[in-house]
């Protein structure tokens, strides 16, 4: 699949309706869609990193500091903004795996992904703990 080189497609703004796939699916482009929802104030500065790194949903997932300065994104701040949005995604992601799998739809058992532990029971989950990275 294509990157987003061509920063232009995105000035609009995207529509997110291929977003409602697990995130583990998301191609370069859904990513890219993403941080322009996101973090739109330094988004040039990612998408460039993003795309030369060819970045999927599972490997934007898997993102940490590190990863974020070896790809190129050399300030603090930077790496801070795209990494608390890379933890309310997962978050967000965890909580709908646990519904489905509420909803009988992905098997049955604990629900332990990453460094997330959700408890609960139909609609409503809660945040147990997180480990630490």
């Amino acid at each position: 699949s294509r990157g987003c080189d061509h920063y232009g497609i995105y000035h609009t703004s995207p529509t997110l309706g291929s977003l409602t796939k697990p995130v583990v699916l998301w191609s370069q482009q859904d990513v890219c869609k993403w941080l322009k929802k996101h973090c739109p104030h330094n988004y040039l500065i990612y998408v460039e990193a993003f795309s030369h790194h060819a970045i999927t949903g599972r490997a934007l997932l898997r993102l940490n500091g590190e990863k974020l300065q070896r790809m190129g994104i050399a300030h603090e701040a930077q790496r801070q903004e795209v990494l608390q949005q890379v933890l309310q995604l997962q978050v967000r992601e965890e909580v709908r795996n646990l519904q489905l799998l509420s909803q009988g739809r992905i098997g049955t058992g604990r629900r332990t992904t990453g460094r997330l532990q959700l408890w609960g029971q139909g609609e409503k989950w809660h945040l147990l703990e997180m480990s630490p990275s």
